[in-house]
């Protein structure tokens, strides 16, 4: 009962707060919706196919020669301002759809990372840890319309904040681990027939929440739990069966910062890991809200790619930049190209592949803008950021 008053708080608190969402929600009642967009066919899911596909095992080297640039479809799938089905709107993006993708892909673009919070979505948090067989449907059905517009596709585990995270904070090691390795036991057994373009992102941006080192290197605890999660829920999927033995999967360090990255520990034996990085750079003028708006051009992009050369591509293991982004700030539209074209040249310089961060929110009155293209008329609202990155 204590874990379900938790659950209900919490939702009802990113219900009125959405971190990254479109602006903020306001309670409503149970099954009301939580957002102002109007969902023109209610019962628009695709069936699932249950599909088996071909897999060609492609190394994390020839990932990282093959593509180039992407875009996060966020704040949907890892929403969680409501219950059940509803979350995928809640935070006032509109539901998947095909279509989407196929933009993506039209524009050029290689990759997509679907963002997915599994935690609200989760049933029983006192044995199983089983997800809602609903939501995991639709979180298959979207992944489907991604692969079936040629991309590769990332998913992942987002938004760790109500379980997983305080558990690392208190570090209650045994309860964090049994939670992640159950949430991707179900995510691998489902997925596991599909092929090679389906990646594995196994934890977002893992720390020790709510405590004054959260953002700041945690404590070796924490650390240690991050490095345990990572191994756990990769042997996870290593014993899931299908393809999943040789299915990339992406390992992130605490925070998924390239600042505390040198205290990720990756396996010696297993050629298909990615290391996760996540950089919105220079803090100040590229997330900070109430930061500079102007693109400085003595800034720290350098010393970014520098340590993720230092600690990775130098040693021959391939870095995915899968988070990064400048926020749109009062219409400052040259200095983000200007920042999207010193972070392209250097991503390029050490064959990072770049996932943009992509809320739904192109109106800077409506929250943090990241959005690059309006979900419901698929036009490119930002073309020239994107295209910096595919230059």
């Amino acid at each position: 009962m204590r874990n379900q008053f938790r659950r209900i708080l919490f939702l009802s608190l990113a219900a009125m707060i959405g971190c990254q969402s479109a602006g903020a929600a306001s309670p409503v009642p149970e099954g009301a919706k939580f957002n102002e967009y109007v969902e023109p066919a209610p019962d628009g899911y695709a069936p699932l196919t249950g599909r088996v596909e071909t897999f060609e095992p492609i190394t994390p080297k020839e990932f990282v020669g093959a593509v180039t640039a992407g875009i996060n479809a966020g704040n949907t799938l890892d929403a969680i301002g409501a219950r059940g089905l509803a979350t995928e709107t809640s935070w006032s993006n509109p539901r998947h759809r095909p279509e989407l993708f196929a933009a993506l892909k039209s524009k050029g673009l290689d990759v997509v990372r679907i963002p997915v919070s599994w935690e609200p979505h989760i049933v029983d948090f006192e044995e199983s840890y089983a997800i809602d067989p609903q939501f995991m449907d639709r979180v298959q059905t979207v992944v489907e319309y991604a692969l079936d517009a040629g991309l590769y596709v990332i998913i992942d585990t987002h938004h760790e904040d109500n379980h997983l995270l305080p558990r690392i904070a208190n570090g209650d090691a045994d309860a964090a681990v049994a939670e992640i390795k159950a949430i991707w036991s179900q995510v691998a057994e489902r997925f596991s027939g599909y092929g090679e373009r389906l990646i594995f992102n196994l934890l977002n941006e893992p720390r020790p929440y709510g405590t004054p080192s959260e953002w700041n290197g945690g404590t070796k605890a924490s650390r240690d739990l991050v490095t345990r999660l990572n191994h756990e829920a990769l042997a996870t999927v290593r014993a899931s069966g299908g393809h999943n033995d040789k299915r990339l999967v992406m390992l992130t360090p605490l925070a998924a910062s390239i600042w505390y990255a040198q205290h990720l520990t990756l396996p010696e034996n297993d050629p298909y890991i990615l290391v996760s990085i996540h950089a919105y750079e220079p803090y100040e003028f590229a997330l900070k809200m109430d930061g500079t708006d102007r693109f400085p051009q003595r800034n720290n992009l350098g010393d970014v790619f520098a340590n993720i050369n230092r600690l990775f591509v130098g040693k021959g293991i391939p870095v995915i930049m899968d988070e990064t982004g400048a926020m749109n700030k009062n219409g400052n539209l040259e200095d983000r190209i200007a920042w999207a074209k010193e972070f392209s040249a250097l991503a390029k310089e050490y064959d990072v592949p770049v996932v943009l961060w992509d809320n739904g929110v192109t109106d800077i009155a409506k929250g943090e803008s990241f959005g690059l293209i309006d979900r419901l008329t698929l036009e490119w609202v930002f073309p020239e950021i994107v295209e910096a990155f595919m230059d």
